[in-house]
């Protein structure tokens, strides 16, 4: 499973040059939104997942899975969004999936 964390660090990864606050602004989000992923305080909501997904260009609904992964404690609903995730990861190119 892709944590926020990790959403967050591909996105910097991709836009080198832009510093936290930038990179919020291409989000929608503040930068202290940007700084609770990176410290994992907070998933990422469902409207930022799907602007991340835009620019990483990955389906919307790999990073709305973290989201909602993230946020129950269901173990069955845990175990459908992390299927959901990898096979939706899978289908994608190499360079998009975390393995």
């Amino acid at each position: 499973m892709i944590t926020s964390k990790e959403w967050a660090s591909l996105l910097a990864a991709k836009y080198p040059d832009l510093n936290r606050a930038e990179l919020s602004r291409l989000v929608g989000v503040s930068k202290a939104t940007i700084t609770h992923w990176f410290s994992q305080k907070h998933s990422i909501s469902e409207s930022a997942a799907v602007r991340i997904a835009e620019l990483l260009n990955v389906p919307a609904l790999a990073v709305i899975s973290t989201s909602l992964y993230e946020k129950t404690e269901n173990p069955t609903l845990k175990s459908l969004y992390y299927a959901t995730q990898e096979a939706l990861m899978h289908a994608e190119s190499p360079s998009a999936r975390k393995d």
